[in-house]
């Protein structure tokens, strides 16, 4: 048997959930000798491609093409419909959801991976988010299976899509820091601060976070936020900030994944206040590092924490607060739950996520 990946998210993304998850399953593949696989991908600036190619784990890949990301993704697209068309595969696996591939699989069987339904839960109006819903529509149709990464987004699936539950499975993610050697940043870091993962769009609730633990922050004046992701502060998280008179204690640091290690491991938590996620692998990450987890009670999220984390209303300023205070100055709480964390982090594994996948790619050629 052998699995074709497509160009998608590794033309567009350099960190990323998506991209590491394909990236894993490649990886697993590799150790295991089966099954053979090929990415049809020809210039990315993925991080974790590049990690695959160092190991010579096989990807095929060039650096190159800065940062023209449109044109990178036409000449990725077109290597991608001339692997489809030598039809040199089994089963093709689809990097996100563009239906571009449907005329070139004559055929041929492909599984599509449903990560989240954040653009049907958070309806924007926007023609961006209506293509993306409408391709994921027609995809989820046509697939011989959907694979969602938690029972969440399952449940999710079936509720906004009319698709027959026993062509619905779960894999769930796992975390991937436990490789990792942790890596100090070269920037200066304070010595207390609470850590903010990810992108801070719309349903990451970065503003309200920020309007919830202010007070927090004036009580305490050693108490910092650190933040990572690709983009700096916007204006409007700028001008918050500076109106709340917290702009000075919040920092935004682009890291590595060996940086971020670092900074799990050396904050007094990780405060994850999403209104919504498919699965939520920060919050894997932090227990991978003895990191404190204070997160929403909502989604996947209590699917994924467990007991091993500290839970609050991601809409109630105060339960955040008093979530993160029980966490930050209370120390036999916070050992509790990092011993917790390890232990749920035992229920997760990148080999499970690999032998179930390949499971489903032999069910489909059945």
């Amino acid at each position: 048997m052998k699995v074709l990946f497509d160009h998608q998210v590794f033309s567009s993304q350099v960190y990323g959930g998506i991209s590491r998850y394909f990236c894993e399953l490649m990886w697993g593949f590799a150790a295991a000798g089966r099954p053979d696989y090929e990415v049809s991908v020809r210039y990315t600036k993925n991080a974790y491609v590049r990690d695959l190619s160092r190991k010579n784990i096989p990807c095929l890949a060039t650096y190159g093409l800065g940062r023209l990301l449109f044109r990178r993704s036409a000449i990725n697209q077109r290597c991608s419909e001339h692997t489809l068309a030598a039809r040199g595969f089994d089963v093709f696996h689809p990097t996100y959801y563009d239906p571009y591939f449907l005329s070139h699989l004559r055929g041929k069987p492909f599984v599509l991976t449903v990560h989240d339904l954040i653009h049907e839960v958070f309806r924007d109006s926007g023609a961006w988010e209506d293509g993306v819903r409408e391709n994921k529509r027609v995809l989820i149709g046509r697939a011989a299976q959907v694979i969602t990464v938690s029972e969440s987004t399952r449940s999710d699936l079936l509720r906004f899509y009319s698709v027959a539950p026993d062509k619905v499975s779960v894999t769930p993610l796992a975390s991937s820091f436990h490789r990792l050697p942790p890596q100090r940043p070269e920037q200066t870091i304070p010595e207390r601060y609470l850590l903010f993962v990810g992108q801070r769009r719309r349903h990451k609730n970065f503003l309200f976070l920020i309007e919830a633990i202010h007070p927090l922050m004036r009580q305490d004046a050693s108490l910092h936020l650190v933040c990572t992701g690709d983009r700096p502060f916007r204006r409007n998280e700028l001008d918050l900030m500076a109106r709340l008179a917290v702009l000075q204690r919040a920092h935004h640091l682009h890291v590595c994944d060996a940086q971020l290690a670092w900074l799990y491991r050396h904050a007094l938590a990780l405060v994850f206040p999403t209104l919504y996620e498919g699965f939520g692998l920060p919050v894997l990450e932090a227990f991978a590092c003895d990191c404190p987890a204070v997160i929403s009670r909502t989604s996947s999220l209590p699917e994924v924490g467990g007991d091993a984390a500290t839970y609050f209303d991601p809409e109630n300023g105060s339960s955040i607060r008093d979530a993160i205070s029980s966490v930050i100055y209370d120390s036999q709480q916070r050992q509790t739950i990092v011993q917790r964390g390890q232990r749920q982090l035992e229920r997760f594994s990148w080999d499970r996520t690999v032998r179930q996948t390949q499971a489903i790619y032999e069910s489909v050629l059945l």
